[in-house]
Parts: C-alpha cells; structure tokens; sequence
C-alpha cells in the first residue's frame, strides 16, 4: 500500500495515532431485556450503532467493568465477521462494549481528524478483509490493525480533505441509492410483460389484424386425441387419466373471447414427479439436475453434478427426459419457477421437481411463461399459506387454471415476450456496468485523497511530522498513566488504549 507521499505528509502506523481497544466477553447467563445495551458487532450496522435488536446487562456493569463503556460519539470496529466495519454511537445513555468488537482510542483529537480516519478504514476496507483469520468466520486482531500503515497528512489539508469527501461521497451514495433501485424496476416490468402476456392484453391489437385464426376449442379437441393416440401406443402402463376441474379458488383471470380457460393437466401430455429418494452421486457419469440449476425460463448447467449409469435408468423409468420438456421446481428454496429443459444431453430428475410434456399444440415457451407469472407465483403463495417447509402437491399442480390462445397467437405471444425480455436483459447488462463503475468510483476518489491528490496543498502548512511528535508524546503519557492507574487498582486490567 506504501507509495511516494506528498509533500508535508508522514508515513506512519495505524497504532502511533489510534489505538485499538478490545471488548469484554460478557457471558451470555448476565443478559437481560433492560437496562445497559451490550454493543456486539451484529450492532455495527451503515455507519451508526443500531440498538434496535440488542442485548442488555445489569446497571452494575457500569461500575465493574467500567474500562469497556462507550460513550457518544465514540467509534467501533468490527473485528470479526464484517471486517473492519466502522460505526459510530449516537446514543445518549452508555453502552458496553462486547469482543470482537474493537473501539477507537484517539491519542490526540485535536491533532488528527476522527472524519478523516473514518475514511480511511473505507479506504482500507478490502486490507482488512484480506488480513482476516480464521475458518468460516474470519477474525482480526487489534495488533493486526495497528500495524497497518497510516498516509498522514497536515492539520489544515486534513480539514480540506474532509470537506471535499463530505460532498463528494454523499452524492456518490445518493446515485448508487437511485441506482439500487433499477433492479427491482427491471423485475416489475418482467412480471408485468409476462401478466399482459397470459392475459392476451400484450396482443390486442394483434388479434385485431388477425381475426381468422383457428379457435382453442379446436386446440383441445387436437390434444385430446393426442392423448388418446399416445396412450394405443404406450406400453409402460402411464396412466393417461386427466382432471378436468380448474383451481380458481385464489385466480380471477377475465379472457379474451377467442380464447379458452382450461387446466394445466389438460393441455400436458405427461406429467412426471421426479423419484423420491435422494441421488447417489458420482465423479461422473449423466446429469442429475437440481433444483439449484433453475432460472425463470431457461436451465443453467454451468455447475452440475453426475450420477451413474444404472442410477440414471433408475431414475427415468417414469420417463425419460428429452429437450422441450419443462421442468418445474415444486418444493424447497425456489419453489414455482419453471424452466425448459433446452441440452440434447441425457439427463434426469433430481429432487423438489416434476416435468411436463405439453403437447405440439402448446409452444413450450408460452407455458413456461405462464407457470413463472406473477398469477401463478401468487397463487402458489396462497396453496402453501406460511408453510414452514412449503411445498405444492401435484394434484393442485393440475388443477392450475391454464389460459389457453391459438396456436398462432401463442406463437406471437412468445415473439413479443422474448423482444421485451431481450430489451430488459439490455438495460440489465448496461445497469450492471454502471454499477460496477459507481461502485469503483467511492475506492478511487478516497485512494486519490490518501495519495494527496484530491485536494490543493500550502506549503505554509505545518508538515505531518510535527503532529505526529506531538500526539506520540501524546500516546506515551496516556500510556504511563495507564499503567499508574494499574498499579493503583491492584493490578487490575485497564483497558483505555491499545490492547491485543
């Protein structure tokens, strides 16, 4: 991190201005409901202390452990987990200050600006991390952060400095706050699309240019006797019963005139529950999808995971999946998003899914729109209510109301959903590169203030060397009457500087 410094400037430790002051771990069998708040890291939230969920201990701390108390205005760091996450307590009344949570003792206010240091450690953010310790959660050490080097910079550029940040990064935050909200937006317009799309209000005018089309209640009649040739043909002893009772207990779809209401069960072929036990997994072999390889509309096999080849044929006796099917996520995390099953490779059904084969008088795409709309999704809501391991049975699956177009009007349906998708994966991709560039832009303007660059310098300043003499004087004499105060108390630990 070391580079040539401006003029004026020192190159220092994090300790020789700033100590780090460790937490008590205060055991669990004191906390309360009220009284003393106990500041623990999961309080550190934004750049404030947030109390709103926190633990509580009797008033008596105050007195016994009066070397972690922190006042308002004073400033915590994180020092396990969220690494280096600084925040600042605004409240009024004390609090106490748990472990791995690390407080900021300034040697000297007046001669180092604590605005200017809080800026710092964002600077330094991605130090910290890398610095970290540990398995899963990672840890820092107070000594660790002290070590870490310091680019000192004059009193009154100090002051400069800091002004120009205060107006630079809010605006900075603002723009990402605006910008956060594209998301959403983009997922709203595609929810929207695809209710205009099963509702027939996206092609209204369509059907105004096109009146002579064949009607959906000859589409029924076509799959009907699909269903009825398929089942002379098949020897496997599928059950080709259909349920022709549709669910509009939680759906209020009004239609167009040429269109017709049936049921999910009556426009598929083949419904298919995947097998239920848990796959044996190999090194290798044939594709065992998850429910973790669905996407709204499309598979994503980028990661996935094999299984034998007698396991395989175990697990496409019901039936063997080929491209065009439509897979569906019934159970679990990410429960009612469908997908299309588009990789001419041979794969077969893991666990929480089912597929179906929708006849030829289905395009495909527009009845995995429909089961990933904003109707269906809400009605799965209702089906599974607060289920704590939610899950929709196939029986319900069948009875989905199913809104039927021609076969050309299908047609047109996916043609225009797939024109407006492919717009807001535009707008995506070009949010996603702002982003990226918004993001990068806060790293730069503070690695350009702590390199000297952000702001104009005066030669009539008086040089960071000096400070720096001044508060390590500062430092020593904080440090000697610490240890007084220790020897006075008998030894007890006084915690009001550095401490590992």
């Amino acid at each position: 991190m070391s580079e040539t410094l401006s003029k004026g400037w020192v190159q220092c430790s994090i300790g020789d201005v700033v100590g780090i002051q460790n937490g008590y771990a205060f055991k669990s069998k004191d906390f309360t409901t009220e009284g003393v708040p106990l500041v623990k890291q999961t309080n550190l939230i934004g750049d404030t202390v947030n109390l709103s969920k926190c633990q509580y201990l009797d008033k008596r701390f105050l007195k016994d452990k009066s070397n972690f108390i922190i006042n308002k205005d004073e400033i915590l760091i994180g020092m396990s987990g969220s690494l280096g996450k600084v925040a600042i307590y605004k409240y009024e009344s004390p609090a106490l200050q748990n472990q791995r949570t690390g407080k900021l003792v300034f040697y000297s206010d007046s001669l180092l600006s604590q605005s200017l240091f809080l800026h710092y450690f964002t600077n330094i953010s991605y130090i910290l991390e890398k610095s970290g310790k540990g398995c899963g959660v990672q840890n820092i050490s107070a000594t660790e952060i002290e070590n870490l080097e310091f680019p000192f910079p004059p009193l009154n550029e100090q002051k400069r400095i800091v002004a120009k940040l205060d107006a630079i990064i809010p605006r900075i935050d603002s723009l990402k706050a605006r910008m956060d909200k594209i998301p959403a937006l983009i997922k709203r317009f595609r929810q929207s699309v695809l209710t205009a799309a099963v509702t027939g209000k996206l092609t209204e005018k369509w059907r105004e240019a096109h009146l002579e089309v064949e009607s959906s209640d000859l589409l029924l009649e076509k799959i009907e006797n699909e269903r009825k040739s398929l089942k002379r043909k098949h020897k496997t002893g599928y059950s080709f019963k259909t349920d022709s009772h549709i669910d509009e207990r939680y759906i209020s779809i009004t239609l167009p005139k040429s269109w017709e209401k049936t049921n999910i069960d009556l426009v598929s072929l083949y419904i298919v529950d995947c097998p239920h036990s848990t796959p044996k997994w190999a090194d290798s072999g044939h594709i065992c999808l998850r429910t973790t390889n669905f996407l709204s509309n499309k598979l994503n096999l980028s990661e996935v995971r094999y299984v034998s080849k007698d396991t395989y044929k175990k697990r496409i006796e019901r039936l063997k999946p080929e491209k065009g099917d439509v897979l569906y996520s019934r159970e679990g995390g990410i429960l009612g998003i469908a997908c299309i099953l588009d990789s001419d490779e041979d794969v077969c059904l893991g666990q929480r899914m089912m597929m179906f084969r929708t006849s030829k008088n289905i395009i495909t795409e527009y009845f995995s729109f429909y089961l990933n709309s904003p109707i269906i999704l809400q009605h799965v809501k209702n089906l599974i209510g607060g289920s704590a391991a939610p899950h929709i049975n196939i029986r319900d699956i069948k009875k989905y109301p199913f809104p039927l177009p021609p076969l050309e009007e299908q047609k047109e349906i996916v043609r225009q959903v797939d024109n407006l998708f492919a717009l807001s994966d535009k707008l995506e991709f070009h949010y996603q590169n702002a982003k990226a560039r918004i993001d990068k832009l806060s790293q730069s303007v503070l690695a350009k203030a702590f390199r000297g660059e952000l702001v104009p310098q005066d030669p009539n300043d008086e040089p960071a060397e000096k400070l720096l003499e001044r508060i390590m004087a500062e430092k020593a004499k904080m440090e000697e009457a610490l240890k007084g105060a220790k020897k006075k108390g008998g030894g007890q630990k006084a915690n009001a500087g550095s401490r590992k």
